[in-house]
């Protein structure tokens, strides 16, 4: 059975990179007549040129928590040497994970996935426009809470955030002077709701990026970045620092409480 699961995994990260954005491409056509005018009489002139667009798989991943210790381990061995960190000390303090890999990778990484018992529970497809970025996943805050985390500084912060989501931002654009590279950047971020509007009237948060879970990398298509929780930060009691803090909001689900999430973006295709 195991072999079986890393065989579809690998068959499964093939076809993202065979396939990703090609099915976006392939629907270029005229379109559908509206009142004797085809859309594609609509489209931009051909002196007129589109930004370059890249495509990105996001796999979401769950895992229970009884396994955060082996998935420290594994992350390990994973490279970094590609990963520029931000803040590596604040990075680490709180409790996030990242690693790089690429397609010679990809039966090791089935092979860890095995291992930690890890089920994918969702993927996505993400097309990023230079210059402008998405999100890779998201987490609501239905209501005004007290949001902690560990500054460059090495102390606790805490912030009170209005109703939004906490996320992690993805941007990305091709690098001039590398033909099929792109330079990519990956942060959390906290983003106000709509409900939210009073916030900077309660002197709130409004849309917050935070350095200190910040990654820059250059990825080509089969290139993988993982991230993942290493637990919450704790304070001196061994307990978390605060009910809510950004590890907890980016990788735990309220209604799994004993289960914690990881994401792996992966790199599909790149137009420039």
């Amino acid at each position: 059975m195991y072999l079986m699961n890393r065989i579809c995994f690998i068959i499964l990260l093939f076809s993202a990179i065979v396939v990703g954005g090609c099915d976006l491409a392939a629907r270029k056509d005229d379109g559908a007549p509206i009142g004797g005018i085809k859309l594609g009489h609509l489209a931009t002139g051909s002196d007129e040129k589109t930004p370059p667009q890249l495509y990105f798989r996001v796999f979401t991943f769950e895992l229970p928590t009884e396994q955060i210790d082996l998935l420290q381990q594994a992350f390990k061995l994973m490279s970094k040497r590609q990963i520029q960190f931000a803040e590596r000390d604040a990075f680490d303090a709180n409790g996030f994970l990242a690693g790089f890999g690429n397609q010679a990778d990809w039966p090791k990484l089935s092979a860890e996935l095995d291992k930690l018992a890890a089920r994918k529970t969702a993927t996505r497809n993400l097309v990023v426009y230079q210059a402008a970025g998405d999100d890779i996943a998201v987490t609501l805050l239905n209501s005004t809470e007290e949001v902690a985390w560990i500054d460059a500084g090495g102390k606790v912060k805490r912030d009170r955030f209005a109703v939004g989501r906490f996320t992690w931002m993805l941007k990305a654009q091709p690098m001039e002077s590398i033909r099929g590279v792109a330079q990519v950047q990956i942060m959390p971020a906290y983003r106000l709701g709509s409900q939210g509007f009073f916030a900077n009237l309660a002197h709130m948060r409004d849309d917050t990026p935070f350095s200190v879970g910040e990654l820059k990398l250059r990825m080509s298509p089969g290139d993988y970045l993982l991230v993942a929780s290493a637990g919450e930060p704790v304070g001196l009691d061994g307990r978390a620092i605060a009910p809510f803090t950004i590890n907890r909001l980016l990788f735990y689900s309220a209604d799994r409480p004993n289960t914690v999430r990881m994401y792996m973006v992966l790199c599909a295709r790149i137009e420039d």
